[in-house]
């Protein structure tokens, strides 16, 4: 976790990254040096798309403390979809075509409540791996951070569905 961690720190400017994607490593060392290294992803807050699949000592639940867990996800801004795994974690400003997509996850078709959207990023790792659900913690957050949600709320139904022509059209907005 260490060498990783230092990796990531060199980066000048952190906030300017778009795209940490660490897939298919093992990171080695204590649960402590992990936990840093995770704690450090907060500094990258210009992410729009980020895949991290660890293999790591432990699970969040017992490298992070569940505000910290929150305050990371609130730390990027730009990410509409968010999951989290065991060991991984996964945010896009698009839907991934492999993933489930806005009209499975809001069958209602219209712009999500906040506390929608925080039930379906969090509802798994609150009940297996801290103790909670996800309707208790949402009554427990402060209006700014229930105002994060809100957000993304507003944005998940005009996401596109296709990375490639999102990118595209990024790059070259009279291209299609």
């Amino acid at each position: 976790a260490a060498p990783l961690l230092a990796c990531l720190q060199a980066i000048r400017e952190p906030s300017k990254l778009r795209v940490l994607v660490l897939a298919g490593i093992r990171i080695d060392g204590t649960r402590d040096e992990t936990a840093v290294l995770l704690r450090g992803l907060r500094a990258f807050t210009g992410l729009s798309a980020v895949a991290l699949r660890f293999s790591v000592p432990s699970t969040f639940g017992a490298l992070l403390p569940l505000r910290m867990l929150l305050e990371l996800r609130r730390s990027w801004g730009k990410v509409g979809h968010f999951a989290l795994g065991e060991m991984s974690l996964h945010g896009f400003d698009y839907w991934p075509e492999q993933v489930t997509d806005f009209q499975q996850l809001y069958p209602h078709g219209q712009v999500p409540e906040p506390s929608e959207v925080f039930a379906n990023e969090f509802r798994h790792v609150l009940a297996a791996q801290y103790g909670t659900n996800a309707v208790l913690q949402w009554s427990r957050l402060q209006a700014s951070d229930q105002a994060f949600w809100a957000g993304v709320a507003r944005m998940l139904p005009d996401m596109p569905h296709s990375e490639v022509r999102h990118r595209v059209t990024q790059l070259f907005p009279s291209s299609l």
